[in-house]
């Protein structure tokens, strides 16, 4: 409403503004306790300001669910609008030969340090935390969030301390204070803000957060689960997935990098059988390539056992393992996947070594390994074993066969293995 306010009533003062909106909620919505003076002049701010693509009439009229004539009548009558009923151009000039930077200045410059939720692995700007359904994000999403607001460790690491909002928009009151129980948080000095409602984006959630962010004292962290309940429903249109997708975060990614606040959405996979990881995420590429920063919380259906992997603009790419607890209901760290992957890949191997020599064997070759562990000749894991011996042969966990046999190795248990 003040966006309209701004664009039709050119000759109003900031302070006929606010009067007139203290006045109009007072009629329409008498029991609101939102409509302070306060928030009223934030809001009249963020408005005034030109870089601001402020909505017009139509987009009030579909907000409010009537018809746009009929609204563009109402700013008619104190102010002047477009006299096209489709379209409400709004063109902008920008000078970019004095507004460009000057890079030998800039330099000069001495930027604040990129601040995290979670460091090194959460930055500020705009994440998204993918994962197939009952994969645990909410749980995962909630417990970040109480960490992050009282200064705790989470998944291994420090988290920076400041006020977070934790949008729970699929849960009930009573399910996530059942949550933090079973989470044993029940006792911390301090909590998150929780709400289970939302605005849509574009229609006034990137507005609200930026009220929150204006209220607190040290935002750090804001949570939204899902991305599907604040995503607006999209009239058909010639544009194509990557650019609704890029439309749709385009505002709150500025809003969470302007602010200096971590921003997390949390969303699904699709089904597809994908070369890239992060192709399954729902949705185009725009997407990822709106998002700073990006998880994949990727655990099988059977296990306890999962991993989540990150990559983003300001983050060095990650790969954790990690296991559900079923008594804490969180996910523990338990390091890195990789490291972690080849410590088992070569205890596979010392084993079937060894039972290979206890059989009398001499000069193995890594076909004798993989046939022992039942792998198929042309199999990725009869690949992997192979490899795994020959870097073990060269950090000096195995040696090369009796009469220096090219190809062969044999296995020597000693002090300084680490087996």
């Amino acid at each position: 409403l003040d966006s309209c306010l701004y664009r039709y009533c050119k000759d109003w003062t900031d302070d006929d503004r606010e009067r007139f909106l203290l006045d109009f909620i007072s009629k329409v919505l008498p029991t609101s306790k939102e409509a302070t003076p306060a928030k009223i002049r934030r809001i009249i701010k963020a408005n005034n300001n030109d870089s601001t693509n402020n909505a017009g009439y139509n987009s009030f009229a579909d907000y409010i669910g009537v018809d746009r004539k009929m609204v563009k009548s109402w700013f008619a009558w104190i102010g002047t609008v477009p006299g096209d009923d489709k379209w409400e151009i709004k063109k902008s000039y920008k000078d970019f030969m004095q507004s460009s930077w000057d890079v030998k200045e800039s330099l000069k410059k001495v930027f604040p340090p990129m601040k995290y939720a979670v460091s090194p692995i959460l930055p500020e700007g705009l994440s998204c935390i993918a994962g197939r359904p009952k994969a645990m994000k909410s749980w995962t999403e909630l417990l970040k969030a109480i960490c992050v607001q009282n200064g705790m460790k989470f998944l291994g690491h420090e988290t920076i301390k400041g006020d977070c909002l934790y949008l729970a928009l699929e849960d009930s009151e009573r399910r996530i204070m059942d949550r933090i129980k079973k989470l044993n948080m029940h006792n911390l000095p301090e909590y998150p803000r929780i709400i289970n409602e939302a605005p849509y984006l574009g229609q006034g959630l990137e507005e609200s957060l930026k009220d929150w962010i204006d209220s607190v004292p040290n935002p750090r962290l804001i949570c939204i689960d899902t991305l599907a309940r604040v995503k607006p429903r999209v009239a058909k249109s010639n544009a194509t997935a990557f650019d609704l997708d890029n439309q749709l975060l385009r505002d709150i990614q500025k809003l969470a990098i302007n602010n200096s606040v971590s921003i997390s959405f949390v969303t699904h996979l699709n089904k597809s059988q994908q070369e890239y990881s992060f192709d399954k995420i729902q949705g185009s590429v725009g997407m990822q390539g709106m998002a700073d920063a990006m998880w994949l919380v990727d655990r099988g259906d059977n296990s306890d056992t999962a991993t989540i992997i990150g990559r983003g603009r300001d983050i060095i790419d990650f790969e954790y393992a990690v296991e559900w607890n079923a008594n804490n209901y969180c996910y523990e760290y338990k390091g890195n996947a990789p490291e972690l992957r080849l410590t088992a890949n070569r205890q596979e191997v010392v084993s079937a070594m060894i039972a290979l020599q206890d059989a009398k064997f001499t000069n193995i070759k890594p076909r004798d390994v993989f046939k022992h562990c039942g792998y198929k000749a042309q199999s990725k894991d009869a690949t992997r074993i192979q490899k795994t011996m020959e870097r073990m042969r060269q950090d000096g966990q195995l040696r090369i066969g009796e009469e220096n046999l090219y190809g062969t190795y044999r296995y020597v248990d000693n002090k300084k293995s680490s087996f």
